[in-house]
């Protein structure tokens, strides 16, 4: 979660969001969190 953490705050524009109930394959196992995250994202940036 560090290197997250870290990354997050050097990349501009960025956010990070934990998909608490996903594995290492989060748009396989919870594919509505993923899609959801990234609308959201989409939203703010357009």
């Amino acid at each position: 979660m560090a290197v997250a953490e870290y990354l997050r705050d050097h990349i501009p524009r960025s956010e990070l969001r934990v998909v608490d109930t996903s594995g290492h394959l989060p748009h396989v196992t919870v594919p509505e969190a993923v899609t959801a995250a990234v609308q959201l994202f989409l939203q703010g940036v357009a």
